[in-house]
């Protein structure tokens, strides 16, 4: 198989009627990855694959819609697959301290995630090698810390901007990717260009970039035809909008 990217959930902080939050499933021959695991990410996952199988998780920082559903995932894993291999968790640093700190006043179990999951976390000059997978980041403009992602393969590339506010300089990062995974979380409309992308700003991105495909994600189904509208003023590749259950060959 080659690099295969299915959209698991692509709303913002908050899940259209029957969506979910960000959450993406990234298959090879050798290895599935789970890219961040909001609100609904779970139950979507299961669809296609069951939890246990995963490689790896990889969150690309620690706001609650990217990575809520690792609750439930951790329960499931626990008492329902009762898995005996951990599945390996990437988080930025300091992210073991914050999923504790969260998840004690109603569970003290210190390792409530450690005694399910195998717990890493990394920076920003690291890469990861998640099976036949390499994955390098670039930390985003945003409110926490929050990393844009490379993963490649045998050549192919898919780069994921995460979370970001308008950051021109992250265009060599992405450069000549055949797949941009970009948010838009202010769709047609402008918003605080230090938190988040608007649908024209992901177009010039995707255009600075000079990538393949353009792909907008973590906006309202709602506003989905209008932002690939705009993104397509900027950017003259192909430009579509992030749907769950959209699955992507690179």
């Amino acid at each position: 198989m080659p690099l295969e990217l299915t959209v698991l959930g692509s709303n913002p902080a908050w899940p259209s009627p029957s969506g979910a939050c960000s959450g993406y499933l990234l298959q090879s021959d050798e290895t599935s990855v789970l890219l961040d695991c909001g609100t609904g990410v779970l139950e979507r996952l299961r669809s296609r694959i069951e939890p246990e199988h995963l490689g790896s998780i990889v969150l690309s920082h620690l706001h609650f819609d990217h990575w809520l559903d690792l609750i439930p995932l951790r329960y499931h894993l626990t008492y329902e697959a009762q898995a005996e291999h951990r599945i390996d968790l990437y988080l930025p640093k300091g992210g073991s301290a914050l999923l504790h700190e969260v998840t004690r006043g109603v569970d003290p179990n210190p390792e409530f995630f450690t005694g399910t999951f195998n717990l890493h976390e990394y920076d920003v000059q690291d890469t990861l090698h998640l099976g036949d997978l390499s994955a390098t980041m670039r930390q985003t403009l945003h409110p926490i810390d929050t990393f844009a992602m490379r993963f490649e393969l045998d050549g192919r590339v898919l780069a994921y901007t995460a979370d970001t506010g308008w950051m021109p300089e992250l265009a060599p990062f992405l450069y000549d990717a055949h797949l941009l995974l970009c948010e838009a979380a202010w769709g047609a409309s402008e918003g605080d260009p230090s938190i988040h992308l608007c649908a024209a700003q992901a177009g010039k991105l995707a255009a600075a970039a000079a990538v393949e495909r353009l792909l907008l994600t973590h906006l309202p189904r709602a506003q989905a035809n209008a932002s690939v509208d705009r993104a397509r003023m900027s950017f003259t590749g192909n430009v579509e909008y992030a749907s769950e259950g959209l699955r992507v060959r690179l």
